[in-house]
């Protein structure tokens, strides 16, 4: 998201850090690591979404773009 412009990071960090503290920067990422594993992990193990999740997320899915990221489901098996 911010690999071309480096300063968005840093704005956004000071941002952050000003305004909640540098615990709850600390907390931030902590939390968006592990739903990124979990994810991971659930790609890996080739975890399907569940039926009764389809349907009712097929909106946020779409508008995040979460179905263009790169899982297992994107790579040959080795």
């Amino acid at each position: 998201m911010f690999e071309q412009d480096q300063s968005q990071v840093a704005a956004l960090r000071d941002e952050v850090t000003s305004e909640m503290g540098g615990d709850a920067l600390v907390d931030a990422v902590a939390v968006s690591a592990f739903f990124h594993m979990m994810t991971r992990i659930a790609d890996g193990t080739g975890t399907p979404i569940d039926d009764g999740t389809v349907d009712p997320t097929t909106e946020i899915r779409d508008a995040i773009g979460i179905n263009d990221f790169v899982s297992r489901r994107h790579h040959q098996p080795v």
